[in-house]
């Protein structure tokens, strides 16, 4: 245990895998939290004794830093930019029980990580630099997670796992009253990362709750409300895995509730995304927009109620299937369909429709002859009551009568009858609907019961019915299924594979008819198999999992817009244990949902996979297949060797073909890996160098054939004298204004290994108003020289002795150039070019310029706001007109010339200049804004 309690205090070596504690007033191993840090070891954990601690704290290795009767850090007198606790590179900390107060920048700054990390019991509050975000995991690829959690008051985001790529975890977190940014960022994230249990509220100056945006990966956001956010609740754009929303709340925020679409988006290519069993209420425009979407879709079991339009589909591309909700009236959504509930509109079907907030009573619609007519199967348990549906809507132009009589209940008993119009005669068992008013929908729900005694179960019926519309009659079917959960069989799949392999295991289950859900938990040994997949062939299944491949464990649920029928769900493994190892597969919380019943724990065939032994005599004649590639190493040469299966011997011999070099390595010498079922051998030949080689593999299987493949490798100088390269002059895409600077980038592209010397030419126009006013050539060159004209139009760069980064497309220099024009010049698209340009690789051979792309400069016009004679200007090169005044500095001499001139055609013709909070538009929050983060 440390011996020293004053800050800064050391011990000689750091603790391993002990507890030490920290008091900020004294008694404790430390007074500062850094202190214990710096001094434990991974394994460690260092306990915080309630009190304020001012430090800002970096956690760089796996350890537990818990306050367990709370602690507070403070950040309120440390500089603007420092966050709270900082988590370095692949550390996997645990912190838990503190309240972060008043950092400027982060409460836990977790950018870029790749450990799974966690963060648990905390308070952020109040980030309130120009930054402030509660939890920051920006780029982050680790699988952490954040639990237990309340962030408020950040100045930009309350969490911000933006372009992110792990399965990370939110639980039961909080986020609210955000002042700039979004309360919950993950936009161009590419995991599967789920969100549960949230809450996240009270987002201002026109943001979104939750922004997943651009994401790529399958995605869950499920029991999570998102409330009063002033924008969207949430935004997924242009979205492209498959994700979904489940058992939510999203109401009461001011654009869209969900935000899926927009016009002139790619939206969800390829995706698949569902909204199931959520309240989407009281929006201020669409409860769901799904404009111009163009992947499958579907909303079900969800309240859509007083939203300015329930959901809008105008454009998509692919129908939705926004069925089974309920629309806030009896007769259906408004729109598309004929009710009086929130509005549907664009291409999307809406029947069959909820007529009740309970989700109880359904209606039906599919196709006929003059009448659309749908039915439907149900499976029932011997002791419960299942149903049985109609539904009929007139798609003619007249009136006309309907009429279903059932000619065989046999086996059933009609117990209740439901009919939305006309009569039901339980004495006949007919539905009679004198007058069908065109376009209009009638349906009927008849609920049913089974006789099951003196039957073996399950038991198969079919109830029939006859509808006569005028003269045209038409024969109906509804499949009843009568099964306890004993009657049910679940059925897994045994295999035996290879180690490297991938293998499906099929899990069936029957009889199921009418089923609407299918779910279990499946368990192996996960040093054995890995789950790669999930998946269903049935192009109509939602299919969810989540898989934990540490603990082998994976869930799995399904969904389908029609009913599912002896569902199989495929779990897809790959083979990770030894030869001869097995693994039982399991399949616990077995559920079943179907129209009539709820099946859970039926009975279950559970299955197996063996690893095969690679030994084994398995009749194999097939010669292995080999493929070799080489590639430099500084003065080694590194050579692959990939082979469909695995080798018993390999043998491979490098020769120099204009040389006596020479030399054999042999299995034992190469490495070994599988990747992806493919058998890969890598080694090393020293001291190899420059020059044109032939290798040679000779090698055989475990069942004693024998291939042999012969490459010819060309490594360094001996590449084509002819070698072309490109040019590139790469600008900024934003416009640059009067007296800014900008960025101009030489690139080359192209280049097969490096670029040793060059020399061009970059120009703009004389009377452009553009000058170039310093270069930086990269590469650190042995000689290098910038030469630039009399009036800084032209610069002759030049360089000799490069070490060009090794790739396609190395800088070659960065050139920073000057807009020098009066205000009010017209508004130009400015050339900026390379010429005269010679190039050679680093052994001094030519590389012809193939090709050279130039760039474009945009130059803006801005003029003087108000009397001033002065044009604004950008300090900091944001993009943004801090100077309004043109004085030089930012004062609140600026911020009264703004607010003064706010109306004025020269703010308002400009007004892009002054979006200081980058929303797309100007107006007062703007000019609170310029004088909060320049002069508060």
């Amino acid at each position: 245990m440390g011996t020293s309690t004053m800050d800064g205090g050391t011990t000689p070596a750091q603790l391993s895998n002990t507890t030490v504690t920290v008091d900020e007033s004294g008694g404790a191993d430390y007074l500062r939290i850094q202190a214990a840090i710096d001094n434990v070891s991974s394994g460690s954990t260092v306990e915080v004794r309630p009190g304020a601690y001012r430090e800002a704290v970096t956690v760089d290795k796996s350890l537990t830093l818990t306050a367990p009767d709370g602690a507070v850090l403070n950040g309120s007198t440390l500089d603007s930019e420092t966050s709270a606790i900082t988590i370095v590179g692949d550390a996997e900390p645990l912190i838990s029980g503190f309240t972060i107060s008043r950092y400027g920048t982060t409460g836990i700054d977790a950018q870029g990580t790749t450990g799974a990390w966690e963060a648990t019991d905390l308070e952020i509050a109040e980030t309130d630099g120009f930054m402030g975000t509660g939890v920051n995991a920006e780029g982050s690829s680790g699988n952490w997670a954040v639990s237990d959690t309340l962030v408020r008051d950040s100045y930009r985001n309350g969490v911000n796992a933006r372009q992110s790529n792990g399965s990370w975890l939110l639980e039961n977190v909080t986020v609210t009253d955000t002042v700039f940014g979004n309360g919950i960022r993950a936009d161009e994230s590419t995991g599967d990362w789920v969100m549960r249990n949230a809450t996240v509220s009270d987002t201002r100056d026109d943001t979104t709750g939750i922004a997943v945006f651009e994401t790529t990966g399958d995605w869950t956001i499920t029991e999570t409300t998102v409330v009063n956010n002033s924008r969207d609740g949430i935004e997924a754009t242009n979205t492209v895995g498959s994700w979904r929303i489940t058992n939510s709340t999203v109401a009461e925020n001011g654009q869209f509730g969900v935000n899926v679409g927009g016009p002139a988006t790619a939206t969800t290519t390829g995706a698949n995304w569902s909204i199931i069993g959520s309240d989407i209420e009281e929006n201020g425009d669409a409860g769901v927009n799904a404009e111009e979407v163009t992947g499958p879709w579907r909303i079900h079991e969800t309240r859509l109620v007083d939203n300015g339009v329930g959901v809008d589909a105008t454009g998509a591309a692919e129908r939705g299937a926004v069925e089974r909700n309920w629309w806030g009236a009896e007769d259906g959504p408004s729109g598309v369909a004929n009710g009086s509930g929130d509005a549907a509109t664009g291409n999307l079907s809406v029947t069959p429709y909820y007529t009740d907030s309970a989700l109880t009573t359904l209606s039906a619609a599919s196709s006929g002859d003059g009448v659309d007519v749908s039915t439907s199967a149900t499976m029932i348990s011997p002791d419960e009551p299942g149903t049985l549906r109609t539904e009929v809507t007139n798609t003619g132009d007249t009136d006309v009568s309907v009429t279903v009589t059932f000619d065989d209940l046999t086996g059933v008993t009609v117990r209740t009858a439901d009919a939305s119009a006309g009569t039901w005669n339980n004495d006949t068992d007919e539905w009679a609907i004198s007058s069908l008013q065109a376009d209009a929908t009638a349906s009927l729900r008849l609920d049913v019961s089974a006789d099951a005694s003196g039957t073996s179960l399950p038991s198969e019926r079919n109830v029939s019915a006859t509808m006569t519309v005028g003269e045209t009659t038409q024969s109906l079917s509804y499949p009843v299924t009568v099964a306890a959960a004993d009657d049910l069989s679940m059925t897994v799949g045994t295999a035996t594979a290879e180690t490297g392999e991938t293998v499906a295991i099929p899990i069936e289950t029957e009889p199921v008819r009418g089923g609407v859900y299918y779910a279990g938990t499946v368990s192996f040994d996960a040093s054995v198999v890995h789950v790669a997949n999930v998946s269903m062939d049935d192009e109509d299944a939602f299919v969810w999992s989540e898989a934990d491949n540490q603990n082998g464990t994976v869930e799995f649920g399904i969904e389908s817009a029609d009913y599912l029928t002896d569902p199989v769900v495929n779990v897809t493994f790959d083979v990770v244990g030894d030869s001869g190892t097995a693994t039982a597969v399991n399949v616990s919380d077995r559920t079943v949902y179907t129209t009539g019943a709820d099946y859970v724990d039926f009975p279950v065939t559970n299955g197996s996979l063996t690893v095969a032994s690679g030994e084994s005599d398995t009749g194999d004649t097939a010669p292995p297949t080999l493929d070799s590639v080489a590639e430099q190493q500084e003065d080694d040469i590194a050579v692959t060797v990939s082979s469909n299966e695995s080798l018993a011997s390999l043998t491979g011999v490098l020769a120099d073909t204009d040389s006596a070099y020479r030399e054999q390595i042999t299995l034992s010498a190469f490495d070994e890996s599988v990747v992806n079922g493919t058998y890969v051998y890598e080694t090393v030949y020293s001291g190899a160098g420059d020059g044109e080689y032939d290798f040679t593999a000779t090698a055989t299987d475990t069942a004693g054939n024998e291939a042999t493949e012969t490459e010819t490798f060309v490594i360094g100088t001996q590449s084509d004298s002819d070698s072309t390269i490109q040019l590139f002059v790469e600008t900024p895409t934003e416009a640059v204004g009067v007296n800014d600077t900008a960025t101009v980038e030489l690139v080359a592209g192209n280049v097969d290994s490096f670029v040793g010397a060059y020399e061009a030419t970059m120009s703009v126009p004389d009377n452009s108003g553009v000058r170039f006013t310093s270069a930086t050539i990269s590469g650190s060159p042995a000689f290098s020289d910038a030469e630039y004209s009399e009036n800084n139009t032209t610069v002759r760069l030049s360089a000799v002795g490069m070490e060009t980064a090794d790739g396609p497309s190395p800088d070659l220099a960065e050139l920073t150039v000057t807009v020098d024009r009066d205000s009010g010049a017209p508004e130009q698209q400015i050339p900026v070019t390379a010429s005269n340009a010679n190039a050679s690789n680093k052994n001094g051979t030519d590389l012809s310029i193939e090709s050279t792309e130039n760039g474009t400069l945009h130059v803006a016009t801005v003029s003087a706001v108000g009397p001033s004679e002065l044009a604004p200007t950008d300090p900091d090169g944001d993009g943004r007109y801090e100077d309004v005044n043109g004085d030089g500095n930012v004062t609140v001499s600026d911020v009264q010339a703004l607010f003064t001139n706010r109306d004025d055609p020269s703010v308002r013709e400009q007004a892009s200049l002054f979006d200081y909070n980058d929303n797309g538009r100007f107006n007062i929050v703007d000019i609170q804004r310029l004088f909060y983060s320049e002069l508060g």
